[in-house]
């Protein structure tokens, strides 16, 4: 599905879309049991809890790019072991905190499809909201921080 964007974006990215072909847990039970059920977060984490979404993008040196979520995929299950409160959910402590609950979860892991070029995007330095926003893997019905796991993941192969 295409979002439409301003008239400031490109006439051929107008209507530029994203397809999500793929969205899985990655490591929803870790091959080792986690330290403590919960890992406490930091004051700071506690007084500014909101989420960062950034998006990364690189040319791949092989023709294809189909071997590129797999490679992605498998690198963060094998790193998402040593950093494991990120496969966990945020929760409310006992004490009102925030903190996370690294008995359930799982990150979560999307793959997507473009049907543009990356050069097509243009300098994404300077991002136009809502074609940026279609590279960001949304939790379907979150409506709060407690809702969103940790470590959201979303690779978008483009032509």
């Amino acid at each position: 599905m295409g979002v439409g964007l301003s008239s400031s974006i490109p006439q051929e990215l107008q209507m530029f879309a994203v397809h999500c072909v793929m969205q899985l847990l990655l490591f929803h039970h870790l091959v080792r049991p986690c330290p403590t059920d919960l890992y406490f977060l930091c004051n700071l984490d506690q007084n500014i809890a909101v989420t960062v979404r950034t998006v990364y993008g690189f040319k791949s040196e092989e023709e294809s790019n189909q071997n590129g979520v797999e490679i992605i995929k498998d690198a963060l299950s094998r790193v998402l072991v040593h950093f494991y409160p990120l496969v966990g959910r945020l929760t409310i402590s006992s004490d009102k905190k925030l903190a996370v609950d690294c008995t359930v979860g799982g990150a979560v892991f999307a793959a997507a499809e473009a049907d543009c070029k990356l050069e097509d995007l243009g300098d994404i330095t300077k991002p136009h909201n809502g074609m940026l926003c279609q590279l960001v893997y949304d939790i379907p019905g979150a409506e709060n921080i407690l809702e969103i796991p940790p470590m959201v993941a979303q690779v978008s192969c483009f032509l």
